[in-house]
């Protein structure tokens, strides 16, 4: 059987809070490992924290819902806004850089879902993104 996460998110950058604590507490609660939890938490801090940020940016009834499985060690992830049409998967990988002065701002989340993720996919449906990826909880 598998365990489940779902929240409805409002257009503040404060929801980013939200969704980390409830993510520990569902990592926790499903025994999924200190790395998979750690890698989870990235990965959502980042993607949420850009689809409110630049996504829902000007858009006051911008909503992104976030729907998080765990089951057999697989953790599968959901999430659905009705913000600015945006495919990760596509979007150039931005440039470290040498240094932080030289690195360029902006393109961490993209790098580290390609970097977790075993699986993603992206479409835009009837004007929402819909972006879904899987990872291993270990």
């Amino acid at each position: 059987m598998s365990a489940s996460l779902t929240l409805v998110l409002q257009n503040d950058i404060a929801e980013v809070a939200r969704v980390l604590e409830a993510v520990a507490a569902f990592t926790e609660e499903n025994q999924i490992g200190e790395n998979g939890a750690f890698k989870l938490n990235l990965v959502l801090d980042e993607l949420v924290t850009n689809i409110l940020t630049h996504g829902c940016r000007g858009r006051p009834d911008c909503r992104v819902g976030l729907k998080v499985e765990y089951e057999a060690g697989v953790i599968r992830v959901d999430l659905v806004d009705n913000g600015v049409p945006f495919n990760p998967i596509e979007a150039e990988m931005p440039r470290l850089g040498t240094s932080v002065e030289d690195a360029r701002v902006g393109g961490l989340g993209v790098r580290l879902v390609r970097k977790y993720a075993n699986h993603t996919e992206y479409a835009h449906v009837a004007g929402n993104n819909r972006f879904h990826f899987t990872m291993t909880g270990r």
